[in-house]
């Protein structure tokens, strides 16, 4: 299965925790499935959420990210280098 994610914009409507330099889908806002909330990494993303949800489903799907150029970086630190 081929999966599109649109990820774009500025992403300001969780002002002021989201701004230009952090879009809200990039905030560690969720938290994980059975994560103590004392564990460093207990909570994630919107789009680690999504992209997790994916996994789960259908592990070999081919995955893309639709992003700005300004938001590669960031993918590829919540998602991995994977991710197309």
């Amino acid at each position: 299965m081929n999966i599109v994610l649109l990820s774009g914009g500025s992403g300001k409507r969780l002002w002021p925790l989201s701004n230009e330099v952090r879009s809200k889908q990039f905030i560690k806002i969720f938290k994980k499935k059975g994560a103590a909330p004392e564990d460093g990494d207990a909570y994630e993303s919107m789009v680690q959420r999504v992209y997790r949800q994916i996994r789960s489903v259908d592990p070999e799907a081919d995955v893309t990210v639709a992003t700005s150029k300004s938001q590669v970086s960031a993918i590829y630190n919540q998602l991995g280098a994977d991710v197309g």
